[in-house]
């Protein structure tokens, strides 16, 4: 199970050793959990083709941040967040208060569609 395997169970993975086990650990707690075994080839130098040796993910548990309460700082580590995004949130919430919606972030240019459709799962409006 991708959303509970540390890294010894990881590490009995053909493929994986110690170094991509962390790896993946450190990109799920980065993330605030997966939500698709896909998310696993965004873990960077990871090799192809692990996702068949996990189950799929029916429930994801995710860490939600509270877009309209989190600090720079915390946004900024998200890594579906660049420095750029974050800056242009926290601009947004000081011209126009707090966030409904995602979509109204599509307004500031800096994003996609697709940013928003693997971002929407992370983030809570409060």
């Amino acid at each position: 199970n991708l959303i509970t395997a540390d890294t010894t169970l990881l590490k009995q993975i053909p493929g994986i050793g110690s170094w991509y086990a962390r790896k993946i650990c450190r990109y799920r707690e980065s993330l605030g959990g997966f939500v698709s075994l896909a998310q696993l080839s965004e873990v960077e130098g990871l090799p192809e083709g692990l996702a068949v040796w996990f189950e799929p993910i029916r429930e994801p548990k995710v860490r939600q941040l509270d877009i309209n309460h989190a600090t720079f700082s915390q946004l900024v580590r998200h890594p579906y967040l660049s420095y750029e995004q974050v800056k242009a949130v926290f601009d947004y919430r000081r011209k126009f208060g707090a966030l409904k919606s995602l979509d109204e972030l599509q307004l500031t240019g800096l994003f996609t569609p697709a940013d928003l459709a693997r971002l929407r799962p992370y983030v809570v409006f409060r």
